[in-house]
């Protein structure tokens, strides 16, 4: 049976990435997706570009992008009222520097047909069922009859789909986040040692586009974009929070929900009550509704991440957990391609000294900054879960008080008595506590 260097399962983002990067490390590789790639477009929709910096031959990155978001956007909203921080700036010369808004399809093609063009072949609509396990025997057992971690004398050898087998000296998992074929050998992301589901570590996103024009109802030019997240009744005043981004000539709208909090309402009703706001329905008043989807999301972070490999496979992307949710910031797609290159480069240099690819994977990615911000912001995952006040009290209390503050009427309250007023509603020592667990987490 012939056999490859390496087969990337997953067609995504990290999947594309590494299948290039293998590429032009001078590998074979396989790269199969069980949908059209054009029809992958779940995602927020933020790039950061600066794990991108050095991969050669995509300098031109950009031209899949829509634009360069210039326009950072917090926003405290209560049923009501909201309260916006917004900052602008311009335009970084260096391009790896800006981050940029993107419909994720059209930034796969690209991929894509960067792929091609290194030979990298490309099989959509091919459904990975299990894989190929040989043992210390040199016998081929399937992933799927296992359902356990592999011992240390069995190996990744190849995949098999359908009736079809295929064989390959490494097998690189890109499924994203419901790795099935990760979850068969104990090596999915945000589970706990029996491949349970853990729901803290997952949130559902939900992203509606709708296009309307961008420049007039945003305040931007042509290229300039805006990120915008906001918390409170975005999530129904649970873990979670609401997004926009601007697109060229659309928006992506949406808002993520927290599996581990128990809701009282269904998902796509926390989304209609974001879009009803009286804030969001301004900005979307007129516009035409042309894309609607849903999709499961890692949360955990560095403390969630997968074991990342065993003989024969590594695990790239969101199937081994590669997110940061810092509240004002959310980070996926820079991490999965971080993730996605070093493991191509650890795997390269495992085949040429005869080396652990593994342990080459996990060397690759200390070397990355993103990781180590990954590392470094471990707790504050854990802050944010464990801290209702930030998703229901303060966003009703920070409205409280710039109301209070704005407001003239010849009764209003003295300033310091008005500050008084937003200090005893969240609690003094709860004030000081969360400052203080906030700060350490960071």
């Amino acid at each position: 049976m012939e056999e490859t260097d390496v087969i990337v399962v997953g067609g995504g983002i990290s999947g594309l990435t590494c299948a290039y990067v293998l590429a032009q490390e001078g590998l074979s590789v396989v790269l199969l997706e069980r949908a059209d790639i054009a029809s992958k477009n779940v995602s927020g929709g933020r790039l950061y570009a600066h794990t991108l910096r050095d991969i050669k031959g995509l300098e031109d990155f950009d031209s899949a992008c829509e634009r360069v978001i210039t326009c950072e956007k917090l926003g405290f909203l209560d049923d009501k009222n909201a309260l916006s921080i917004e900052s602008r700036k311009s335009i970084d010369e260096d391009k790896f520097a800006n981050s940029y808004s993107i419909i994720q399809s059209k930034f796969l093609n690209y991929l894509a047909n960067k792929c091609e063009d290194l030979g990298v072949m490309i099989a959509s609509n091919v459904l990975v069922d299990t894989l190929l396990i040989e043992n210390e025997k040199k016998e081929i057992l399937l992933s799927s009859d296992l359902n356990r971690t592999l011992n240390a004398n069995e190996k990744v050898v190849g995949i098999k789909s359908g009736e079809d087998e295929m064989m390959a000296k490494m097998v690189v998992l890109a499924e994203g986040v419901n790795s099935l074929l990760a979850q068969s050998i104990n090596l999915n992301a945000s589970s706990d040692k029996d491949c349970g589901f853990v729901g803290k570590n997952y949130a559902l996103g939900i992203k509606e586009v709708i296009e309307l024009n961008v420049n007039e109802r945003f305040a931007l030019s042509n290229n300039e974009g805006l990120a915008a997240l906001f918390a409170g009744s975005a999530s129904d005043y649970q873990m979670g929070g609401g997004f926009l981004y601007t697109n060229e000539n659309s928006i992506s709208l949406g808002c993520v929900i927290g599996l581990g909090t128990d809701f009282n309402k269904a998902s796509y009703e926390v989304f209609e009550q974001f879009k009803k706001h009286p804030m969001i329905s301004a900005l979307i008043k007129d516009a035409k509704s042309v894309e609607y989807s849903a999709h499961l999301v890692p949360e955990g972070g560095y403390n969630a991440l997968s074991d990342l490999g065993a003989n024969g496979v590594l695990v790239v992307g969101d199937a081994a957990g590669f997110c940061i949710n810092l509240g004002y910031t959310v980070r996926g797609m820079d991490l999965c391609i971080m993730s996605a290159k070093c493991a191509a480069r650890a795997i390269a240099k495992a085949f040429k000294q005869n080396s652990n690819a593994l342990n080459e994977y996990k060397n690759e990615l200390f070397k990355q900054d993103a990781f180590l911000d990954m590392k470094d912001f471990a707790s504050f995952g854990e802050f944010l879960e464990h801290n209702p006040r930030i998703f229901n009290e303060y966003p009703k209390a920070l409205n409280e008080l710039f109301i209070d503050i704005f407001k003239v009427d010849g009764k209003t309250l003295r300033m310091k008595n008005k500050i008084m007023k937003f200090v005893k509603k969240i609690g003094f020592m709860n004030l000081l506590k969360d400052v203080y667990k906030g700060g350490k987490s960071l």
